[in-house]
């Protein structure tokens, strides 16, 4: 019932504890660090809590902070969202600054862009000299429901397939025939 307080590094099962909380056993020791910015977690050996269904991280004071991801008990790991439904799932906006590789070991690899209400858009912008400033589009949906599209974005179409005729466009987006070039 009563308190202690420690000046120094505290250590359970170490006489040499190198954090101001280390506990050490059975060749591994995990260690607790706070400082202004917060606390660190570390350990020596792997960090392995058990018998917890999900694992949630939040920001912001404790018990009241902000959510901002989950790891389920299936091994998925969610990014915005409580319910994470595949390995890495985000809900919201991401971004890769160097490469993003999708490969699949057999089978046909298949990558989903899916709009809820509007067109999808896979944007290609290059950052050599002479390249496009906004860079080259290639859109499903666009300029119309179900039609293929390449265009150079924001400024105009190249190249257009019309869902409901099949009409190629080349410079139109109302092909009349099955090769429109205008």
């Amino acid at each position: 019932t009563g308190q202690s307080t420690f000046s120094t590094n505290v250590g359970i099962g170490t006489l040499s504890p190198g954090y101001k909380l280390t506990i050490a056993g059975s060749g591994s020791s995990w260690n607790i660090n706070p400082h202004s910015g917060g606390v660190d977690l570390y350990s020596t050996g792997n960090i392995a809590p058990h018998y917890q269904t999900n694992y949630d991280w939040y920001t912001g004071a404790p018990g009241s902070g902000a959510f901002k991801m989950r790891l389920d008990a299936s091994g998925n790991l969610g990014i915005g969202t409580t319910v994470p439904t595949s390995k890495l799932h985000v809900v919201g906006t991401g971004r890769f600054t160097d490469s993003l590789t999708v490969s699949k070991t057999s089978g046909v690899g298949i990558v989903d862009i899916i709009s809820g209400d509007n067109y999808s858009v896979i944007s290609l912008i290059g950052g050599q000299s002479g390249d496009a400033a906004n860079g080259w589009g290639i859109y499903s949906g666009y300029p119309s429901a179900g039609d293929f599209t390449i265009r150079e974005n924001g400024v105009a179409n190249y190249l257009t397939i019309k869902k409901t005729s099949g009409n190629v466009g080349i410079g139109t987006t109302s092909p009349k025939s099955t090769l429109n070039i205008a």
